[in-house]
């Protein structure tokens, strides 16, 4: 009964974790300003004030490929075209990480469904699909800072302020700054 409870829970754990992360990788996606359709950054509140979303863009694509971000930020063709390489070899990364971490979660269930189900078998389909997911976010986290050490610290904080969030983020903080009254937070 105690190991029924145990793997239960276990399940219960593991199921919010997995909705959790893809719903955190949605985040960019369709519902703020730069989400689109795809693999990448886009803003939201990961690192850098850039979270998964489509190739951290300004609208529905990278904001490289806006030619008035492109225009604000002073990007040289070298960096574009680094930026690009850099873009076009992560979204082939994004597949297979992906596939691998889909193919973990799908052995996971298998496991969960069987009608015995071995507590160490359980524990290490749960291992693999948290290694999957491991896999992608540090992924993540290396195209960020790729992206970052592509861009000078002048043209890193022009893009902040480019993006719809950021820049109403920083203007109410410069707002709330000159108000002689005490911001909560």
């Amino acid at each position: 009964m105690k190991n029924k409870l145990l793997l239960v829970s276990m399940l219960t754990l593991l199921t919010v974790a997995l909705i959790a992360v893809p719903a955190m990788a949605r985040q960019g996606r369709g519902g703020h300003h730069g989400g689109g359709h795809g693999q990448g950054m886009g803003p939201g509140n990961g690192p850098c004030g850039m979270g998964m979303g489509s190739g951290m863009g300004l609208g529905f694509g990278p904001f490289w490929l806006d030619d008035s971000a492109v225009k604000d930020l002073g990007l040289s063709d070298a960096q574009i075209d680094k930026l690009d390489a850099l873009h076009q070899a992560k979204q082939q990364d994004q597949i297979d990480l992906d596939a691998t971490m889909r193919k973990a979660h799908l052995a996971f269930q298998n496991t969960m469904r069987a009608d015995a189900v071995s507590e160490a078998a359980a524990k290490k389909a749960a291992d693999q699909v948290i290694a999957a997911q491991s896999k992608l976010m540090y992924a993540q986290i290396e195209y960020q800072i790729a992206v970052r050490n592509i861009l000078t610290a002048e043209q890193f904080d022009k893009l902040q302020d480019l993006r719809p969030m950021n820049r109403d983020r920083r203007q109410s903080q410069r707002v709330g700054s000159q108000n002689s009254f005490p911001r909560g937070r």
